[in-house]
């Protein structure tokens, strides 16, 4: 009940929506592919999710060649999750060489926004298949 100076009172009702906090995870898989031909590797992994949400994935793939040559490249890929997992996967397209069959690294994290916030990331050895 509400009132004014002047005495008025009021009642009202109204419905509270509790929306618990978003929570999301991001794994990545332990294998990955490469196309031989042009060297662009293919990262793949999950997104959990508590309720539907778009989740922003981003992360570096690094593969060292021959214990000299560094392949670095920065991937990104929005998801749109779906409770309870949603798979991922990106195209990573090196600026300094190519990719090759061989083990390699990913950095990845992953980042949610609606009514709150959560994010997660994984480090991962990764084997990269020619295809």
């Amino acid at each position: 009940m509400a009132s004014d100076r002047s005495g008025n009172t009021a009642t009202a009702t109204f419905n509270v929506t509790i929306v618990v906090p978003l929570d999301i995870s991001l794994q990545a898989d332990a294998t990955g592919s490469v196309d031989i031909v042009t060297g662009v590797a293919t990262v793949r992994g999950t997104v959990t999710c508590n309720r539907r949400a778009f989740v922003s994935v981003s992360g570096d793939l690094k593969q060292t060649i021959a214990q000299r040559a560094v392949i670095d490249a920065f991937f990104f890929r929005g998801v749109d999750c779906v409770p309870p997992a949603t798979r991922w996967s990106a195209s990573v397209t090196p600026g300094n060489g190519r990719y090759v069959a061989g083990p390699a690294q990913i950095n990845a994290s992953a980042f949610a926004c609606d009514f709150s916030c959560d994010s997660d990331s994984a480090a991962v050895n990764v084997i990269l298949r020619g295809r």
